[in-house]
């Protein structure tokens, strides 16, 4: 019965990455990250109760790795919420000039932020 699931398993595997079209964007990071993160999280986890021996000596550790991930994640957030607003003022700006707006507008960009 084991090895039924195998196949089946193994079959379903191969008809999805052959029959399927190739993922792009954000369906290859779901794709890809999603289990990735997932097998590289239970893997911290398993070596850690090697390492303690059970899971509750190693549930302090755990802990300050997941609040050191969670500040990682917040950080990497807010840098790309600056570089969003950074690109947004700068499409805003090319928009305005090919609209026939201010020429100031245009000429006093500087680094991808508009000056007024």
């Amino acid at each position: 019965m084991l090895q039924l699931g195998v196949i089946t398993c193994a079959v379903g595997e191969v008809l999805t990455h052959n029959c399927l079209p190739p993922p792009q964007g954000k369906a290859a990071i779901d794709v890809i990250c999603n289990p990735l993160g997932k097998s590289g999280g239970a893997l911290i986890q398993q070596f850690m109760i090697l390492g303690f021996g059970s899971l509750a000596a190693s549930t302090p550790y755990l802990g300050a790795i997941l609040l050191m991930i969670v500040l990682a994640w917040i950080a990497a957030a807010k840098d790309l919420a600056v570089q969003f607003a950074d690109l947004q003022r700068q499409t805003e700006g090319e928009k305005v000039a090919s609209e026939g707006g201010s020429q100031k507008y245009v000429r006093d960009l500087k680094d991808g932020r508009p000056q007024w």
